[in-house]
């Protein structure tokens, strides 16, 4: 239904590429992404098709669970939509299969989902009072993978590798509630080879740099 209204110049999504193919919507596991320019009318159309694929197959669109996102678009405007489609409107960035969407990648709370996981980990070991070596373990196992899903698309600002390598760093050298402990190694060097007689934790940047290539 999607198709044929866009063939026949009842929808318009966006174009992309030197051909201009148009993309009126992209379907996922569970969710679906729609297109469209801002003409009220034009939504109507889309609405339209929503409910009639409702009556058609018995699935009902939960519009109340859906968004609307604008893209240089004020937000009465987009209020306006919303309102149109009886559905919710919603600002940049947006969260969507655990990555943010449309945020600026040099702002350090674009990065915030990775460097709170990593600190609730850390918390949630408060009563087990790791020794040095489950210290290390869970480092090496868990705190340093944890970030490779956005590692694996985005560049990570220096600020960010600092701040995760200080909550690795304190956790490592401090422990919980054991008070503040000196560092008796440079993180530099405890990130170095196993093969060397170091720990083998890894640098981030280089890491990020491995993902980005792949």
């Amino acid at each position: 239904m999607l198709l044929r209204a866009d063939e026949r110049n009842m929808l318009e999504g966006f174009r992309v590429g030197r051909n201009r193919t148009r993309v009126s919507h992209l379907q996922f596991v569970d969710d679906t992404i729609f297109f469209s320019n801002t003409r009220e009318e034009d939504l109507q159309t889309f609405k339209s098709l929503l409910l009639a694929f409702g009556h058609i197959s018995g699935l009902k669109v939960n519009l109340d669970k859906s968004y609307i996102y604008g893209i240089n678009l004020d937000q009465t405007h987009l209020s306006r939509l919303a309102e149109t489609l009886e559905c919710k409107a919603s600002g940049w960035p947006i969260l969507y299969l655990g990555l943010p969407l449309g945020g600026n990648l040099r702002v350090g709370g674009f990065w915030d989902p990775v460097t709170k996981r990593i600190s609730r980990r850390l918390d949630g070991w408060q009563k087990a009072y790791l020794s040095f070596e489950g210290r290390i373990t869970l480092i090496q196992s868990c705190l340093s993978h944890m970030p490779c899903y956005f590692l694996s698309l985005f560049k990570l600002p220096a600020l960010v590798v600092a701040k995760i390598e200080r909550l690795q760093r304190d956790f490592l050298w401090s422990g919980i509630r054991e008070g503040k402990r000196d560092h008796l190694v440079r993180w530099d060097v405890v990130c170095k080879s196993k093969e060397i007689r170091d720990l083998g934790f890894g640098n981030i940047s280089l890491r990020n740099l491995a993902f980005l290539g792949k």
